[in-house]
């Protein structure tokens, strides 16, 4: 058996034991601040989630309306489908949101929509979500004054003086009043960032 399929059978193996809609490793509730946390007990660490209870995240990234264009037009194929099918954006939310709650799933991955957090999937229940800040890229862009600078294969340079105050600074921007979200289950902070021109390559 290769690797991919032994992780493909521990992963079936995770989803199978899991009640749908719960996604719970474990009931057992320990003292709860609110948060999504990591915790250790034995030894073992475990993400806690707001309410206390050992859990697991199972998310699917990229859950939002508006899909990706057909280069050279205005066309939204995937958004057009959900407006045929639901009528609204709202309505085909809040279809999203309960089909994977149903099939398992607790977590919207990077580049979901927000607001899909806000829906409740049924005794006050809500996924989690994981914003994406894009931190390095920013700086990238502020650094070489250009937007789409990390995609050329530019690293952020982690040692330049104004990276650690630049970060910090456009954290604080993009979190604002969802530090206090209780559905946040952490910040994705870049992704893909290029370490050279031929970084994507072979």
């Amino acid at each position: 058996m290769d690797l991919l399929t032994r992780r493909l059978a521990c992963a079936f193996v995770l989803l199978s034991a899991l009640q749908p809609g719960r996604a719970r490793a474990d009931a057992t509730a320990v003292a709860g601040i609110g948060f999504y946390r990591i915790a250790s007990e034995d030894g073992v660490s475990w993400l806690l989630d707001p309410s206390g209870r050992k859990t697991l995240s199972i998310g699917v990234t990229g859950v939002r309306f508006h899909g990706d264009k057909i280069r050279g037009t205005g066309r939204e194929p995937y958004m057009e489908a959900c407006l045929a099918k639901y009528g609204s954006e709202q309505a085909w939310g809040d279809a999203a949101v309960h089909r994977l709650d149903s099939w398992g799933f607790n977590t919207l991955g990077a580049w979901s929509e927000p607001k899909l957090a806000a829906i409740d999937v049924g005794g006050g229940r809500h996924l989690a979500y994981a914003p994406t800040l894009d931190l390095g890229a920013h700086f990238i862009s502020h650094r070489a004054g250009d937007h789409n600078a990390w995609l050329h294969g530019v690293f952020p340079d982690v040692f330049d003086p104004e990276f650690e105050g630049f970060v910090a600074a456009d954290a604080r921007r993009q979190i604002g009043d969802r530090a206090q979200d209780p559905q946040v289950l952490g910040w994705f902070t870049d992704n893909e960032l290029r370490w050279g021109r031929l970084a994507r390559q072979g």
